[in-house]
């Protein structure tokens, strides 16, 4: 059985994706007034933009609603790579991690050396979008198992924490469970600042080269850390063997303890009735010995 992860292993790791997710978001929003990381914004950018649609610069050829379509398709096409990657291989994150940087890496320097480039086309955030959802999959999903780029379910969860800790029945696993949370909001807020930081500093130019090597890192301590020694596929098929052994042996015991029983039940109308036979003659005695004493 695989040794608990403490927590604060989980928290270092929390905190360094969601510190990604927070630079990411501000370059893309940024760059190309989009989220590569989260869809909520992008759904409300599209139905804004069926009614007041807008065109950025001139690579973006295509209006907003067909652009934020695109970008959450692509998003979602992540999330069915990640799951085919999960069912298929147990250490994702090693190819997933350096692939990413690599992809990241390309994109920033390719277009930082472009002479003559004035800015980036505005379909680049699709292709992060299935980066991010991939990330956002394997933290959700395969170790850590929170979120680290959407807070909202978080802030229900600690609402929740906040009146348990008021009533004195919050728990010292309580206190370590919503420990990854917090620090997961105040490091997606710091990722977010060091990412104004930048652009104040150094302009948007190689924006995200920062953060492709730590996307590499990250996704091999998650192997590290949350390891498999089997695809999802066959620890699932797993998990349903030991169910059904676990069933098999259940079922197994209330038979033989209904066998049991009805072996009892055969055995006891005889003793049924010679106890009741025993009660009615100790009644009888008792009312004999009340008319005698009347008497």
């Amino acid at each position: 059985m695989a040794k608990p992860v403490l927590t604060r292993v989980r928290i270092a790791l929390a905190v360094g994706f969601a510190f990604v997710c927070g630079w990411v978001d501000v370059v893309c929003l940024t760059r190309y007034k989009a989220f590569s990381t989260m869809m909520t914004g992008n759904m409300f950018q599209m139905g804004y933009g069926i009614i007041y649609p807008k065109f950025y610069g001139e690579h973006h050829l295509m209006p907003d609603p067909v652009f934020y379509f695109a970008v959450i398709c692509c998003y979602f096409l992540g999330i069915v790579i990640h799951r085919i990657a999960e069912v298929k291989l147990p250490r994702m994150g090693r190819i997933f991690g350096p692939l990413f940087a690599i992809i990241v890496m390309t994109v920033e320097l390719g277009f930082a050396l472009e002479e003559g480039a004035k800015e980036e086309p505005r379909w680049i955030v699709c292709l992060y979008a299935v980066v991010f959802a991939i990330q956002n999959m394997m933290t959700l999903r395969d170790g850590l198992k929170t979120s680290t780029a959407f807070v909202t379910g978080h802030l229900h969860n600690l609402g929740g924490f906040a009146v348990e800790i008021c009533r004195g029945n919050a728990t010292t696993e309580d206190y370590k469970s919503h420990a990854v949370p917090v620090f997961v909001m105040m490091s997606l807020i710091f990722g977010s600042f060091t990412a104004a930081v930048w652009d104040k500093v150094f302009g948007q130019s190689m924006a995200l080269v920062p953060i492709a090597p730590m996307m590499a890192v990250l996704f091999l301590l998650h192997d590290f850390v949350f390891r498999r020694k089997k695809p999802r596929k066959e620890e699932e098929a797993d998990v349903e063997k030991a169910e059904a052994v676990r069933a098999k042996t259940i079922n197994s015991r209330l038979r033989k303890q209904g066998s049991m029983y009805s072996t009892s039940s055969r055995r006891s109308p005889t003793g049924l009735r010679s106890s009741n036979t025993a009660a009615i003659e100790e009644s009888d005695d008792d009312d004999d010995s009340d008319s005698d004493s009347d008497s």
